[in-house]
């Protein structure tokens, strides 16, 4: 059976979440094992991503972002998974879309 829209809200829990939804844009290495002359390798650029999920720790040195979250024991959100961890010198700028869900 399939269940509509407002039919399946109707069994999401309140879950508190404490953690900011960001969007992280930071500089990936960028590794080609080709061979090509030296003017196409001095083109050859670190990439950007972004990733989007909660902000699960933040350091001096790293930001640690998840992308899932599990309310397994309680409404209070107690595992994660899908994470992403950034050198804080890769990143380029974070905004928070949200603090609350």
């Amino acid at each position: 059976m399939r269940m509509s829209g407002e039919s399946v809200l109707k069994y999401v829990p309140n879950i508190k979440v404490n953690y900011k939804l960001v969007a992280c844009y930071w500089h990936d290495i960028l590794s080609v094992a080709d061979w090509c002359d030296f003017e196409d390798a001095a083109k050859r650029l670190p990439v950007l991503c972004v990733t989007i999920g909660w902000l699960i720790y933040d350091t001096a040195e790293t930001v640690v972002i998840t992308n899932e979250i599990n309310t397994i024991r309680s409404k209070v959100v107690d595992q994660v998974g899908n994470t992403t961890s950034i050198p804080k010198g890769c990143i380029v700028k974070m905004k928070t879309l949200r603090t609350k869900i």
